[in-house]
């Protein structure tokens, strides 16, 4: 016969269980709000440089992107306690925003940062906040891997009923060893950037749980010492 485990030893391990969870989600969120402080404190630090030549419209501009990234922040901490809703999105003009908001960082790199994305609006209905969470975590890795005077190129296109955004960078690539492990949470994949940006390994993790959750598929293609394109797809709708 098989021996029940007694009341208090049940309770102990769901509460062992419930900590990891509680704290694997403070873990996961805390890198992505770490990436957020450090474009708020990267645009700051331009803001000040610009303030001493440009007064005016760039100022202004940075300012603009500082509160759209503490906007983020604030969204992103309230997604710990409340629940994401959905709703319909122009996926071009948010495409369009987060890359304006990561110009500035390629510029500081000389990066050439160039999109293709329609002039239309094309739709899809999901959860704002994970997806600019994904969207920032390939902004970041595409700039932290690719070297001074490199390039990225963000495209949006859509087929049927599918969009698809793909990052393509001519950075560093994935080393073949890394590749079977990239969307697993392991720190064997932690490398640094290529001024020595800081990384824990977890991103890709944290967006593929991300992506999937919302009906959606992430995959890449990468040669290590030539580049890599992320590549995310979604379910598109209707224009309204």
């Amino acid at each position: 016969m098989k021996k029940c485990n007694p009341p208090q030893k049940i309770k102990k391990e769901a509460q062992q269980i419930h900590s990891c969870d509680t704290n694997e989600l403070i873990a996961l969120t805390a890198h992505d709000l770490r990436c957020i402080i450090a474009r708020i404190y990267g645009l700051n630090l331009l803001v000040e440089e610009k303030l001493q030549s440009f007064p005016d419209k760039e100022a202004k501009k940075m300012i603009a992107l500082i509160t759209s990234q503490c906007k983020q922040g604030i969204d992103l901490t309230a997604g710990l306690v409340d629940t994401y809703k959905t709703s319909i999105c122009s996926l071009t003009a948010l495409l369009t925003k987060q890359t304006a908001l990561y110009r500035y960082q390629a510029e500081n790199k000389a990066i050439e940062l160039t999109t293709n994305i329609p002039h239309e609006d094309i739709y899809v209905e999901t959860h704002p906040v994970p997806l600019i969470r994904v969207l920032d975590n390939l902004f970041d890795n595409a700039l932290k891997f690719t070297p001074r005077y490199g390039s990225i190129k963000i495209t949006l296109t859509r087929a049927e009923n599918k969009v698809v955004i793909s990052f393509s960078d001519t950075g560093i690539g994935i080393p073949a060893s890394f590749q079977s492990l990239l969307f697993e949470k392991n720190i064997q994949t932690q490398r640094p950037g290529t001024e020595n940006e800081p990384s824990n390994g977890l991103g890709l993790y944290i967006i593929k749980q991300m992506i999937e959750e919302l009906n959606g598929a992430l995959w890449y293609e990468s040669l290590e010492n030539m580049g890599t394109t992320f590549y995310v797809s979604l379910a598109s709708r209707d224009n309204l």
